[in-house]
């Protein structure tokens, strides 16, 4: 999506298992506002980080957007450290 727009949590702790294996602790969104290349794009609660855009996958009847949630970038990063220049 290029722009902003809006959708509202649906679900935490989702786990979504593909044939590259499986993604958990994602949040779903109630709907698709994503598309084609926004993996990786952050989402925003007002100005504060809430996640990162995963994919999407098919729940209830609809496509639906997940996101990894921001508050554990940190433990996932292992130690490591990230300079940007």
């Amino acid at each position: 999506m290029t722009g902003t727009g809006c959708t509202a949590i649906r679900r935490v702790n989702v786990a979504v298992t593909t044939a590259a294996g499986t993604a958990s602790r994602l949040m779903s969104m109630e709907t698709e506002i994503t598309e084609g290349g926004d993996s990786g794009g952050p989402w925003f609660v007002g100005g504060e980080a809430m996640g990162i855009t995963k994919g999407g996958y098919f729940e209830g009847g609809g496509r639906r957007d997940l996101v990894s949630q921001a508050h554990l970038v940190p433990s996932a990063l292992n130690g490591w450290r990230i300079r940007v220049h």
